[in-house]
């Protein structure tokens, strides 16, 4: 599959990230997401909330309590229209893993070999596409 360019990047403005976690039902989630601030508020889902995050938190801390963490990611790029140009598929596992591993190699990278540019940029202007996402296969995440 082809890569795309530095150039083809470039006009990147936006960024949007959902979860797809719920299946047909992430959309509805995502909306409603906008509740959890004023629900959590309720002792009531607190407590549930707060049961439901430590059972996760236990199952992920003994091997073979769980299913492992599997991670599938759609980045689609649209133009200023709205008309998508690009789409990409990735797999992984433990997005946690994966977010540790990049910070990584981008601390080790820009200690190694400096950055592209200066200011407050994203990883494809500081490290190129190609070697950005080279380390994201060798952090777990391939295209598909």
């Amino acid at each position: 599959m082809p890569r795309l360019n530095q150039a083809q990047l470039a006009p990147l403005t936006e960024v949007g990230v959902f979860l797809g976690w719920f299946g047909r039902a992430t959309p509805i989630v995502h909306y409603a997401s906008a509740l959890a601030g004023p629900m959590r508020r309720q002792r009531f889902v607190r407590d549930i909330l707060d049961k439901r995050a430590h059972r996760i938190q236990q199952s992920r801390g003994q091997p073979g309590a769980g299913p492992p963490i599997r991670s599938d990611v759609v980045a689609v790029a649209r133009d200023a229209r709205g008309r998508t140009v690009a789409t990409i598929h990735l797999i992984g596992a433990d997005p946690y893993s994966f977010t540790a591993a990049m910070l990584a190699w981008a601390a080790d990278r820009a200690a190694a070999k400096g950055i592209r540019s200066t200011g407050a940029i994203g990883p494809v202007e500081a490290f190129g596409a190609g070697d950005l996402e080279d380390a994201c296969a060798e952090a777990g995440f391939r295209r598909y």
